[in-house]
């Protein structure tokens, strides 16, 4: 039974088996033998069992050498070490990692609010130079020249020695309503009979210019007027054919940054009354778009002082 446990052994786990020879027993006459009984010394045994069990000494360790030992424990000291190191410098590297996507973080949101700073300081700096060219611009349209029409009167003419009336002028007049002077006026007037009204391209004519160095504020300038006769006095009263006054006026104001101004007009004269007896009455009426100033003109302003 106990060889058959150890052959088991042997077969399970490879390891060889001693046989202790006290634990064989001989089927002789029961004497114990101080030999040990293999195959050789019991044939009947090796009838009975197919295997040869063969008694072997245990190995004898050999020790080993103390630098052996001690180049073994170095290398795993090193190689314990590597590894926390390595483990070290990975966490180290995933920390900066993060650290860095949050710097970027903190620095895309700081340039956020910066831009949004910058913006509305810029937004303020605009507003503050468009609130100073608004004052300038307030300032000059408040302060500037305006020349308009002002309206026309009939001024008799007496023949001197006799009192007798022998003609009369009719006096269109321009008047300076600004509160600064102007500078280098032009202007033109033409006193016509004409059929039918002047319509949207009525051709203001730049011919008898007349040119005053500078208007001033509240002052009131005349065209020239011919003289006509008492025997034209009836083709002004003929509201059959009436008479038209036209003209325009350039001129600069004291702003050295303003454009050139033009004003633009055209009247229907309507004239009453007697001559001789000095009761008559005149008016003049607007016709439409022909009233303009500046960039309300059909015209753009087209002369400079001479």
């Amino acid at each position: 039974m106990k060889v058959a446990i150890r052959l088991a052994l042997i077969l399970a786990i490879g390891m060889p088996v001693v046989c202790n020879s006290q634990e064989a027993k001989p089927k002789g006459d029961g004497k114990p033998s101080s030999a040990t009984h293999g195959p050789q010394s019991n044939p009947d045994a090796t009838k009975r069992f197919p295997f040869a069990l063969k008694s072997l000494h245990a190995p004898t360790s050999n020790p080993e050498p103390a630098s052996d030992v001690a180049d073994r424990r170095a290398k795993e000291f090193t190689d314990r070490w590597t590894i926390r190191l390595t483990a070290i410098i990975a966490l180290a590297a995933v920390l900066q990692f993060w650290g860095i996507i949050g710097q970027i973080f903190v620095y895309k949101k700081q340039a956020r609010i910066m831009g949004a700073q910058l913006g509305a300081a810029q937004v303020a700096a605009n507003a503050a130079r468009d609130g100073v060219a608004v004052a300038k611009s307030s300032a000059i349209a408040v302060n500037r020249a305006y020349v308009g029409f002002d309206g026309g009167i009939i001024v008799p003419s007496f023949d001197a020695p006799t009192g007798v009336v022998n003609g009369f002028r009719i006096l269109i007049s321009v008047k300076n309503g600004g509160e600064t002077p102007t500078r280098k006026v032009a202007g033109s007037g033409t006193l016509q009979p004409l059929p039918i009204e002047p319509d949207q391209g009525f051709d203001y004519s730049l011919q008898s210019w007349k040119f005053w160095p500078e208007i001033s504020p509240k002052e009131v300038r005349h065209f020239d007027a011919p003289l006509f006769f008492p025997s034209a006095w009836q083709r002004f009263t003929n509201h059959s054919f009436p008479y038209y006054f036209w003209g325009w006026v350039e001129y600069y104001d004291v702003f050295d940054s303003s454009d050139r101004h033009r004003t633009e007009f055209c009247f229907k004269l309507n004239i009453s009354g007697t001559l001789e007896n000095r009761r008559y009455s005149i008016s003049l009426t607007p016709i439409g778009p022909h009233n303009a100033t500046d960039k309300d003109c059909i015209y753009e302003a087209q002369t400079h002082w001479p």
